[in-house]
């Protein structure tokens, strides 16, 4: 039996609350409600004899799969089946199966979400939007075909689709929102269009099964966490059209072992590769000028590589420094070195520049004016940090009166020149300077001395006026002989300290 209910849109009310209906004319309002089996068809337009309706269903105990009709007649008036009404089968627990006709154009907001027996569903080529939220926790959804007739995805389309293990987006689509395929735990592969713009946030988060993915060139920005959690993410390619990568992208992704940073990207955001626990190495494009906080930060990175076109960075025997190696910026976190000189003309040491290193000591020259926070937070071996000149500017957290030390060990000493009274006037009743020990020593003298470094392909050139002397504790030097001007270091066999001393 077919059910007409009069149920008008809230504009429309108003409108014809002071018409009297006729019974006798078949002609229907927009916005008006009628029932054909389990299915609710809303008018969405009329003209004479056809009109054009959306469909859903209240019945939320539809059983099995159904077949939505192309077309639709009600009091004398054929109607055309164009859109997935927004809610429309939402919560039909039981549904398990929906074949779409060829005159749908659109999948309404929610349109499935959270159908959790819905396992399969035939999406027609006509349809050119899905939109968010479409699928959302459709837990038994295995398999979905999304045809070279869509242009644009909503915000999480497949969010928590729990069963999906694979998925093409075609080139037809040019907007994927946020979360699509959030917590898509078993999506192993995924085919991204060649049209697309952009990877919104959290895109792909939780993806735990997703072993490699390739950016195409469309794309102009990652989104923040657009990969974060993908913990068996191998292999990642990005895009030479992509110039932002944000925050958290590929954060937590413990399986990436390497990456390379296009040349056309610009800014990376923060903690964009942090947890990534076995990346070894990171190589740097030429065109990036913005690298925020703890971004390559990765307990396995033994290696950063930049550019040597590159105007706002440069690395030397694999540090993070910038362009004119004024401020060390990233020592990384994997080196399995003991001992570290920071290079002489080093004015600045950055935030969390040496957090968690493997290393027991550090020299610093007296260059170095200043020392930012965390700088060397976590750092569990180090024992020892020789300053060569005044007490540096260290920046305190707000919370806590260590600082740059925080969470290291409770032995370090801070070894400053003997008789430098900017250190005696730092000291406080203790003997201590940032919660450690201090205690003094006798640096090299370094008047009219100059030393500078270049590194290529695992050879350190020294440049350097005076006379070179080496060391492997910092505290017994040895001249270099028959050497002058300039001296190459091969960091293949061992690591030592250099000075220059006149």
């Amino acid at each position: 039996m077919k059910k007409l209910n009069y149920k008008i849109l809230g504009a429309s009310c108003l409108a014809v609350s002071c018409i009297m209906f006729n019974t006798s004319q078949s002609q229907a309002f927009v916005g008006e409600i009628f029932t054909i089996g389990d299915l609710d068809y809303t008018v969405r337009t009329e003209n004479g004899a056809t009109g054009t309706v959306s469909v859903g269903s209240t019945d939320s105990g539809i059983i099995g799969d159904i077949t939505i009709p192309s077309f639709v007649k009600n009091n004398g008036i054929t109607y055309s089946v164009v859109s997935i009404e927004d809610d429309g089968f939402k919560s039909c627990g039981n549904l398990t199966g929906v074949i779409i006709p060829s005159s749908v154009t659109s999948l309404g907001r929610q349109s499935f979400g959270f159908c959790r027996k819905l396992t399969s569903i035939t999406i027609p080529d006509t349809v050119t939007s899905i939109e968010e939220r479409a699928f959302i926790q459709c837990d038994a959804l295995m398999d979905i075909v999304i045809p070279d007739s869509v242009i644009s995805i909503g915000n999480q389309a497949f969010d928590y689709c729990d069963r999906l293990s694979d998925i093409t987006i075609p080139d037809s689509v040019i907007f994927m929102g946020d979360n699509v395929f959030n917590g898509c735990k078993k999506l192993v592969s995924v085919i991204l269009s060649n049209s697309l713009s952009s990877i919104g946030s959290y895109a792909f988060q939780d993806c735990e099964r997703l072993i490699s993915v390739t950016i195409p060139d469309s794309v102009t920005s990652i989104g923040h966490g657009a990969f974060m959690s993908c913990v068996n993410l191998r292999s990642i390619t990005i895009g030479n059209g992509v110039t932002s990568i944000g925050s958290y992208a590929f954060q937590d992704c413990k399986s990436l072992t390497s990456i390379i940073i296009p040349d056309n990207v610009t800014s990376i955001g923060d903690y964009t590769f942090y947890g990534c626990t076995i990346l070894t190495n990171a190589t740097i494009g030429k065109g990036l000028i913005s690298i925020g906080m703890y971004a390559f930060f990765s307990m396995g990175l033994t290696e950063i590589f930049v550019n040597e076109e590159n105007s706002a960075y440069c690395s030397m025997g694999g540090v993070l420094f910038n362009k004119d190696r004024t401020s060390l910026i990233q020592y990384p976190t994997g080196k399995n070195e003991k001992s570290y000189v920071v290079p002489d003309g080093v004015t600045s040491i950055e935030q969390a520049a040496f957090e968690s290193c493997k290393l027991k000591s550090v020299s610093i020259p007296a260059s170095v004016a200043f020392i930012g926070k965390y700088a060397f937070q976590w750092c569990k071996s180090l024992t020892s940090v020789y300053y060569q000149g005044d007490v540096p500017y260290a920046e305190r957290t707000s919370y806590t009166y260590e600082g740059i030390y925080e969470h290291s060990p409770d032995v370090l000493t801070s070894y400053y020149p003997e008789g430098n009274a900017t250190w005696e006037d730092a000291i406080d009743a203790n003997g201590q300077w940032y919660e450690r020990n201090t205690a003094v020593w006798n640096p090299p003298p370094q008047t009219n001395t100059k030393i500078s470094y270049n590194y290529q392909n695992g050879i350190i050139t020294l440049t350097f006026t005076g006379t070179l002397q080496e060391s492997n504790d910092l505290l017994n030097w040895t001249p270099i002989l028959n050497v002058q001007d300039s001296y190459n270091v091969d960091t293949t066999k061992g690591k030592k300290f250099y000075r220059s001393v006149k």
